[in-house]
C-alpha cells in the first residue's frame, strides 16, 4: 500500500484522526434555525466522505469475495 497516493484506505484513518482532533462529540440538540459554523460544515463533509469510503470498501470487498467464489473459466 502506498500512502503517498490519495488511496481511500489511507484517507479514512486520516479523516477519522481529523474528527478526533476537532473534539468530535455526539451531536448536540440545537434549534433548527441555528446556522452552521465552518467547523460544523467541515465535520459534516468529513463524516460524509468517511461513510462513502466505508460503503465503497464494503462493496469492493464483496465484489472481490464474489469473484473468488466463482469457478474459474476453462
Amino acid at each position: 500500500m502506498n500512502c503517498f497516493s490519495p488511496s481511500p484506505v489511507c484517507l479514512t484513518p486520516l479523516l477519522l484522526a481529523l474528527l478526533a482532533a476537532c473534539g468530535e462529540a455526539p451531536p448536540v440538540t440545537v434549534p433548527a434555525a441555528a446556522p452552521w459554523s465552518d467547523q460544523d460544515e467541515v465535520l459534516f463533509q468529513l463524516r460524509e466522505v468517511i461513510k462513502y469510503e466505508q460503503e465503497r470498501q464494503q462493496l469492493e470487498q464483496a465484489t472481490a469475495e464474489q469473484l473468488q467464489t466463482q469457478e474459474p473459466r476453462q
